[in-house]
C-alpha cells in the first residue's frame, strides 16, 4: 500500500471528495512528523508505536569492487536522481 492507496481507503470510507481525503491523509502523515521530529513517541493502537532516534554516522562501503562498472556510476545514479 501506497500514498495513493492510502488516500483511495479514506476517500472510500469519509466520502467528500478526493482532495479532501488527500488532505486528511497529509495532515496525518504532517502530524506523525512533527511529533516525530520533535522528540515525541507516536503510537498507533493496532499499528504501532513509532519513535525516532539519534544514531552515530555510519562510513559508507562499496560492496561491489569492480572498479570499471558501467551499470552503476556516480554520474548515472545523479541522472537517475534528479529524473525523480
Amino acid at each position: 500500500m501506497n500514498k495513493v492507496d492510502l488516500i483511495e481507503a479514506v476517500h472510500g470510507v469519509i466520502g467528500g471528495t478526493k482532495v479532501q481525503a488527500e488532505q486528511a491523509v497529509e495532515k496525518i502523515i504532517e502530524s506523525i512528523i512533527g511529533a516525530l521530529k520533535s522528540g515525541q513517541e507516536v503510537s498507533i493502537a493496532g499499528l504501532g508505536i513509532f519513535s525516532a532516534k539519534e544514531r552515530k554516522a555510519r562510513t559508507a562501503r562499496t560492496t561491489n569492487r569492480r572498479s570499471n562498472s558501467s551499470s552503476c556510476n556516480a554520474s548515472s545514479l545523479n541522472s537517475a536522481l534528479q529524473r525523480v
